[in-house]
């Protein structure tokens, strides 16, 4: 009764104080509560990931448990549970379509975005104005890793060559035919010039 008691303390948006932990673990011991922890937090993730979405639960309980076992098993090099689901809830609300990316993909994603400082949640943008382009959810998470680097290789910011793209490349993709080394060119010459995109297009 007392564990099922538990799960009825998250399902209604209370908090498990730590009073309750600790009767808890008296009653069940630390592995079953470190469990029902894992659990409740996990039943969290996928209601915010669902709220935030519009997904239904189950989809988004399943992208949470990929998401946590990719970490666990070490899949990641910076990424945490928390990166791969921001990739998620970013692609899933761009195309309204749930696990439209593998949970791999969404963690190779988060890495590019940790490695090159400017986060998950913008690699997520970027990767989402490629794949708009045309591009596989895989081909665009590697077109984003040669585009940080060359920004890195050129002596411009990888964060504003990627914030560009991410806020203006669904405006100018049209003068690059689905072109995305082409945009990734321009993105680039662009951050050299101190310009944005949009501004090229409209000077062009």
């Amino acid at each position: 009764a007392l564990m099922w008691g538990s799960i009825d303390i998250f399902l209604s948006d209370k908090k498990f104080s730590k009073k309750e932990q600790e009767l808890f673990k008296k009653n069940f011991g630390d592995k079953r509560t470190q469990s029902m922890m894992s659990f409740m937090k996990m039943a969290k993730q996928a209601k915010e990931f669902a709220k935030e979405t519009g997904a239904s639960y189950l989809q988004s309980k399943a992208l949470v448990k990929e998401a946590n076992n990719i970490v666990r098993s070490g899949q990641t090099q910076l990424a945490t549970t928390e990166d791969i689901l921001e990739v998620q809830k970013q692609i899933t609300s761009e195309f309204g379509v749930a696990a439209m990316m593998s949970g791999e993909t969404a963690a190779e994603v988060a890495d590019i975005g940790k490695a090159f400082g400017y986060g998950a949640g913008q690699a997520a943008k970027v990767n989402a104005q490629f794949m708009s382009m045309g591009m596989s959810a895989e081909n665009a998470a590697d077109m984003q890793r040669e585009l940080a680097a060359e920004a890195l290789k050129a002596g411009v910011s990888v964060g504003t060559v990627t914030a560009d793209i991410a806020e203006n490349a669904s405006e100018v993709a049209v003068y690059f035919g689905g072109n995305t080394k082409e945009l990734k060119k321009a993105a680039i010459q662009a951050a050299k010039l101190g310009v944005s995109l949009k501004t090229m297009a409209d000077v062009s």
